[in-house]
């Protein structure tokens, strides 16, 4: 963590308001301070790891009419790519420190796109007069957070969404 990170979470932690943020009630999950271009810094921080998503690449079914139970395979040939990506117009350098945030600190596994499909495939058994499903596609971390940009007295806040996939992953049900 940076020195100046460091110092908002120790000041967010002893309940100190810093520039004209308000003080929230629990320490981020992670932060960042910087600077950019013409005099201005930032500061960004991951407040909240939201329940993660998936995006479905691939869907498919086996209905088993027989009257036994029968050996089913679900196998991808498509693929989808998935990317990462923050939900507000930040500049890159934020962005960039943002997507560092999540890899280090929330969950390393995430990069910055991951494709599905690559003819991966699932046995199982189909139990007779019943249905199963097959899902194939890539699993995302959420997060949300907040930017600071410090332009002289002009403080401005703006909120984003960020997310960024982890794992290819197959849902049978």
């Amino acid at each position: 963590m940076r020195r100046a990170a460091l110092v908002l979470a120790i000041t967010a932690l002893a309940g100190v308001a810093v520039g004209n943020a308000p003080v929230s009630a629990s320490p981020p999950l992670w932060s960042e301070c910087g600077k950019l271009p013409y005099a201005r810094t930032y500061c960004s921080s991951i407040t909240s790891n939201s329940a993660n998503s998936r995006v479905i690449a691939y869907r498919d079914s086996i209905q088993n009419l027989t009257r036994t139970s029968i050996s089913a395979s679900c196998s991808a040939d498509q693929s989808k790519t998935v990317r990462w990506g923050v939900g507000a117009s930040l500049e890159t350098t934020i962005k960039a420190g943002i997507f560092g945030g999540i890899k280090g600190e929330i969950n390393a596994s995430v990069g910055r796109e991951t494709t599905t499909g690559y003819t991966a495939s699932a046995t199982f058994k189909v139990p007779r007069n019943e249905t199963v499903h097959c899902d194939r596609g890539v699993v995302k971390e959420i997060v949300r957070g907040s930017t600071r940009i410090m332009d002289g007295p002009h403080v401005t806040t703006q909120s984003w969404t960020a997310s960024a996939p982890e794992a290819a992953r197959w849902w049978i049900y």
